[in-house]
Parts: structure tokens; sequence; C-alpha cells
């Protein structure tokens, strides 16, 4: 089954990490991977810190430090830092993840890039929640 799982999260067209409550890397999709310029592999067991700079790392892992303490899902439109000196905006949904008792162990990470700049895509969609009436 773990082959069929990776299979189907490999061809998913965003960016899938899962990560461990110390914030370590245990699954990267590929997609994921190429992202950052290397191999699945070798992002297991590396954490933001070792991947990202630190104004990125730290605001990644304060988003996860509240997905593990409050145990909701959160998702926002942010800036995503590629690892290689570029970014780029991204949706981005961060839930628990939870073991077979319930406890949360750790947090699955989804981001799909969005073409545009982060504070124009913002405004637009601030300006269309607004302008959607309440069903």
């Amino acid at each position: 089954m773990e082959v069929f799982h990776r299979q189907v999260l490999d061809s998913l067209p965003g960016l899938v990490f899962v990560k461990d409550i110390q914030g370590r890397f245990i699954y990267v999709n590929a997609r994921a991977a190429a992202s950052l310029g290397m191999m699945s592999t070798a992002l297991l067991g590396r954490t933001d810190y070792d991947l990202y700079a630190p104004t990125f790392a730290e605001r990644y892992v304060r988003d996860d430090h509240n997905v593990f303490t409050k145990g909701q899902v959160i998702s926002s439109l942010e800036e995503f830092n590629l690892g290689v000196g570029t970014t780029s905006a991204v949706y981005v949904t961060k839930a628990p993840f939870s073991d077979e008792h319930g406890s949360i162990v750790g947090v699955i990470v989804s981001a799909i890039e969005v073409p545009g700049p982060v504070d124009v895509l913002r405004k637009e969609l601030c300006s269309a929640e607004g302008s959607i009436a309440p069903g």
C-alpha cells in the first residue's frame, strides 16, 4: 500500500510535505523535492532551518506550531522560498497529522503554486471574499 500512496502523492501537481512534531521532514513528494533541487530521500530528517532562509523558516515553524497546539487546519496565501534564491506565490494548507490513537504527531503541508505576485493576489482575494454574500 505504501507504493500506492507514494505514487498518488507524487502525481499531484502541488507540493506535499509531512513533518513530525520536531519539525523534521518524514515525507516529501517528488514535486516538492524538485522545487528544492533535491531528492526526496535527501530531505528526510531535515528541518525548515536546514532548507530556508531564517525569516521563512521561522514563519513555517510558527505556523506548524499553531497546527500542533490547536489541532486545526490553517490555510494562507504566502510567498514560498524555493530554496534556490527565488520565491513563488503559493496557497498553503497545513493540517494535523495524527497517529492511530488520535494524537497529533506532525503536520501535513500542501502547497499549490499560484501565478502572480503575492501582494496583488492577496488584494484580489480580499476583494473577492468581501463581494461574496453569506450563503
